[in-house]
Order: C-alpha cells, then structure tokens, then sequence
C-alpha cells in the first residue's frame, strides 16, 4: 500500500505555495507600477436631472505588456508598501490633469475631474505644493479638481496634519470630497470641523434601495443632511432605472455607476464629450 503524505505537510505547502503567488504577484505590480504603466480609466459622473457628464473620477489601472488592463483588485496588495502607494497618488494626479487640461483645450464641456488621495498624501505637508504645481503645470484653476478622501484618515489626526493640509488645499479652491460616506469611522462632526465640500454615498447603500425600509430611509437621510448643509452628493453605484429615479427624485446631486458607464479610458472619454447629447443607452 501507497504511503500518503501527512495532510499537515501538504497544507503548509500549499499555504507557501500560495504566499509566495501572492510575494510575486506583488513584486511584479510594484515593478509596472514604478515603470510606467500605471494609467487612470475615468468613470463618468452625471448630472441626475440632465443626464450629462459633468465630471469624471480617475482610477488606477495597470496596463499589462499584452495590452490588457488590471484592475486595483489584482494589485492593491503592493500599496500597503509607502512608495508604491504614493506613486500611484502621484502618477494619477499628473496623467489626470494633463488629460483634463487637453479636454478643456479642445473645448470640451466638462466641469471637474475627480482623484483619489491615500492617507499617506493626505499627511504630507509637501501635497499640497505637489498639487498646486501640477494645477498650474496644466493651466487649470483649483475648482476643476475634486479630491475624494476616506473617512478613516480623520483617525490618524492627532498631529492635525491632516486639517493642515485639507484647510490649505480648501482655501487654495480644491473641491474636497468625503468619499464611501456612512461605511468608516466618520461622525456628523467631521462634516462639522473639516472642509467638506461633497458626500460621495457608498454604492452598498444604493445598491440597497427599495430592498429595506431601513436602508432606504438612510440614503434619504443623507441625502437631506447633504442639502441641509449645502454640500454636492454623489451617489456611487448606480446600476438601475429604479435607483436612478429614486436618488433624482430625492434631490440626489449627482451619480456614477455602471448603468452610465464603467470606467473608460481617455479616447472613450473625449468621444463621449463631444456628443452633443449622452443619454443613458449610450453610455454602456
């Protein structure tokens, strides 16, 4: 008879077997990273009542050798690493407003463009130069970037770094934008204390309207709150006719989602600016 291997041996070697995927895995988005080939793909974000672009979001890509894109699913395990992450941040933000800036030199109506800031930036005293200089690098105003900051980076203010640099980029004209809000670890007071322009409704909370009475009494509140306190929303996630009816007839700013459009990239996006008019059906 066969002897089998002891079960323990196998399960830890298919435990290193999978560690050592995922080390190079890692290892190789760190390297596209730091070459180059990092690029944002834009997501639209609509005007609910006139159903036109009115600005876009970037999100990171990598673009493989092959030409295929991967999505932050397949390598966000490298910006746990300080650099990586801060290439990101910067890369998107100069390949973003460079694409804005030939978009608006083109003549194309299209109001702000959206980037994501990671903690890291946000407790930089230096990012606020960084963008500053890359706004004027571009020749474009203050108000035409939005930045989307999560809530969790008020936890690690105990320095006040972070009020530091969002009061700064604020007062230069930078819209700020509280994104996934009602999901982390915010309190009315941040709305309160910080320079919050725009709530950004997390897609599980659209994604739950008509399902509970609960949930969609939370999406009214917030909605509400937002108007009471003069702030833009945007809701994330939009997927359906219902949803979008719903958020419009709320007074819901703002949306993005996939039944506009997924994330596209910048040829995608100038064709679709330069349609006269984008209605639903044909942005998929």
């Amino acid at each position: 008879m066969e002897k089998l291997p002891d079960k323990s041996i196998v399960r830890h070697k298919s435990q290193i077997k999978l560690l050592n995927g995922r080390c190079e895995r890692r290892t190789a988005y760190k390297e596209a990273i730091n070459e180059g080939k990092l690029l944002p793909y834009y997501q639209p974000i609509f005007d609910l009542r006139s159903q036109q672009i009115k600005g876009v979001e970037a999100l990171a890509r990598i673009q493989n050798n092959d030409g295929s894109i991967v999505g932050p699913a397949k390598f966000w395990h490298a910006l746990f690493e300080p650099k990586s992450a801060l290439a990101v941040d910067e890369t998107i933000l100069d390949i973003a407003l460079r694409d804005f800036a030939e978009w608006k030199s083109k003549g194309l109506d299209i109001d702000f463009i959206s980037i994501n800031a990671s903690s890291l930036c946000i407790q930089s005293m230096d990012y606020v130069e960084r963008v500053l200089e890359a706004l004027a690098h571009n020749k474009l105003q203050p108000h035409h970037l939005k930045i989307e900051v999560v809530e969790n980076i008020f936890l690690d203010d105990a320095d006040s770094k972070v009020t530091t640099v969002l009061e700064r980029l604020s007062k230069a004209g930078v819209i700020i934008a509280l994104d996934d809000f009602g999901t982390g670890y915010a309190s009315l007071s941040h709305l309160r204390d910080y320079p919050v322009n725009c709530i950004k409704i997390d897609q599980s909370f659209v994604s739950g309207i008509g399902q509970s009475a609960g949930n969609t009494a939370i999406v009214q509140a917030l909605v509400s709150l937002g108007k009471s306190l003069d702030l833009d929303i945007i809701a994330e996630g939009i997927e359906t006719q219902g949803q979008l009816d719903f958020m419009t007839a709320i007074g819901c700013t703002f949306g993005q989602g996939y039944l506009f459009s997924k994330p596209i990239s910048t040829t995608q996006v100038t064709d679709y600016l330069q349609q006269t008019s984008l209605p639903i059906s044909r942005c998929n």
